[in-house]
């Protein structure tokens, strides 16, 4: 499901062939409404997401969305356990 809609975001972007690229920062604000959008319909993606890469300005980017659609940017993520015993060591 969500491939086929990053693959949709993706193809349309292509097609508007303005130049313009997306940046990992705006995949990420994208996917966190998809995931906000399904938790208001009491149907959730029970996925959370690790959304990283690199702008056109060579600008890294790492984000972490979790299944209700609430999302952070750090230095460092992690989904899962990872967060609960990783993260704080970190």
């Amino acid at each position: 499901y969500i491939l086929n809609l990053l693959d949709d975001l993706t193809t349309h972007d292509y097609c508007l062939d303005d130049g313009q690229q997306l940046t990992p920062k705006e995949i990420c604000s994208y996917l966190t409404r998809v995931l906000y959008n399904r938790r208001n319909k009491f149907d959730p993606l029970w996925n959370s997401l690790v959304v990283g890469g690199v702008s056109p300005k060579g600008e890294s980017f790492l984000g972490m969305i979790s299944m209700i659609g609430t999302a952070y940017t750090d230095s460092h993520v992690a989904t899962g356990f990872g967060a609960h015993l990783a993260r704080p060591l970190f």
